[in-house]
């Protein structure tokens, strides 16, 4: 065996792969989470008004939000967009049937199933159904009611009236 400051582990603290350090291994960025503030949405708002949607890398550097793209675009699409629901208010029964039908035929392609259904945000729909999967699993009930499948399972978009 080598003494210490030999060949094997005479690293620095901090070095250590285990510690974070050693070879190819980056420090991470990190950037504290903040709450959007009024005045923060309402740049973002009448920037989104003035130029439309999208191109939203430049939107911090037009609007000098001290933010980025992608949170400019989460941000309007799942909070400010015209036409939104208000995260308080829950999903109707047809909302559910509806989400249910949608989820048969797509999967967890949450983009997709929202612009299926007026109003809803793709976060909201990915919430809400996670809450509905939990609430049917401690209920002990079906997560696709009977009015949710479809008539031909080759055809996922035909589904029985009710």
């Amino acid at each position: 065996m080598e003494a210490a400051g030999g060949a094997y582990g005479a690293q620095e603290p901090g070095t250590s792969p285990a510690e974070g350090g050693g070879e190819g291994v980056r420090p991470q960025k990190t950037r504290k989470r903040r709450s959007w503030t009024a005045e923060e949405d309402a740049v973002l708002a009448a920037h989104v008004r003035a130029h439309g949607v999208g191109k939203w890398d430049e939107v911090p550097q037009s609007t000098g939000l001290a933010r980025t793209g992608q949170s400019c675009r989460f941000r309007w699409l799942n909070s400010l967009r015209p036409g939104l629901k208000d995260d308080g208010i829950a999903f109707s029964r047809d909302e559910e049937i509806h989400l249910c039908r949608l989820h048969a035929a797509l999967g967890n392609k949450w983009n997709r199933i929202a612009a299926e259904m007026e109003g809803r945000s793709e976060n909201q729909v990915m919430h809400y159904w996670f809450y509905y999967v939990g609430r049917c699993q401690r209920t002990g009930v079906n997560v696709y009611p009977p009015e949710a499948i479809p008539i031909i399972p080759s055809s996922p978009l035909i589904f029985r009236n009710h």
